[in-house]
């Protein structure tokens, strides 16, 4: 059953009046809804929701029992990604399917190929500090091929 336009604003405003509680509802098909209260005449009124309708929960249709939702977060199973599958950039609005494919392709090669490099690196023992040091030592080098190289291309002049 659906919530017809007319009804939506009434559904709505009443929702907004409720305040959900800790506790969830059990119907006897096994499909859960949060259970929600209202205090009226100083009394505090359990309400669920079954399409689109509003229960007591003393009356409530199908209604097995209440439990309390655990305080524990829930866990979560990592599924590893089948082969093949590859994970893609957002596209940009206005951006060509042609241009996003290559963008896309782009990053997962720089993707793999960073992490090919640190599995390698990882196997043979290179620590960051010795990558540090052999880039600062390569910076170094290119400086002087580069002073060299100014130097002997101003005397041929």
């Amino acid at each position: 059953m659906s919530l017809r336009p007319a009804d939506a604003l009434a559904y709505a405003s009443f929702k907004a009046e409720l305040i959900e509680s800790d506790h969830e509802a059990v119907f006897s098909d096994g499909h859960r809804e949060p259970i929600y209260y209202r205090v009226k005449d100083g009394k505090q009124e359990l309400l669920v929701e079954v399409n689109y309708q509003w229960f007591r929960t003393s009356i409530a249709p199908g209604l097995v029992r209440v439990e309390k939702i655990s305080d524990a977060p829930p866990v979560v199973e990592t599924v590893e990604q089948p082969y093949g599958t590859i994970p893609m950039l957002e596209k940009v609005p206005g951006e060509s399917n042609f241009a996003w494919l290559q963008r896309s392709s782009a990053a997962l090669h720089r993707e793999h190929q960073n992490n090919e490099f640190g599995r390698h690196q990882a196997e043979q023992g290179v620590t960051q500090k010795a990558v540090i040091e052999g880039e600062a030592q390569y910076n170094r080098e290119a400086e002087q091929r580069t002073a060299a190289h100014a130097k002997h291309s101003r005397s041929r002049i």
